[in-house]
């Protein structure tokens, strides 16, 4: 049975706003009706909060690259290979010479 976690007096409460509020203060702010700070007070959401979402700051989505790029999207998957499984090298003047040493081959490229 796990502890159940709770919070310091003194710690910061994070997203402790309302999404419709946040939402009415982002639509004020584009109307004109009230600048980031005003709206921020009325609604009770921080004023970095509403300017980032306002602007679009942090808008992009978090973790690592996905798998295909934009430039890749419109490639079909037949001209799509790996270079690594193909056994090509880079430069095509070059020999490979498969060298034996000790009952284990090697392969070089010269």
């Amino acid at each position: 049975m796990s502890n159940k976690y709770i919070r310091p007096r003194n710690a910061r409460k994070y997203a402790a706003f309302q999404q419709e509020n946040l939402e009415k203060g982002i639509a004020d702010v584009a109307d004109g009706k009230l600048s980031i700070r005003v709206a921020a007070e009325i609604y009770f959401v921080s004023k970095s909060t509403i300017h980032r979402k306002y602007y679009g700051e942090n808008s992009r989505r978090y973790g690592g690259q996905t798998v295909f790029s934009v430039t890749l999207a419109n490639v079909p998957p037949d001209n799509i290979i790996n270079f690594d499984e193909t056994n090509m090298t880079d430069d095509p003047g070059q020999q490979t010479v498969i060298v034996t040493k000790r009952g284990k081959a090697f392969s070089k490229n010269y």
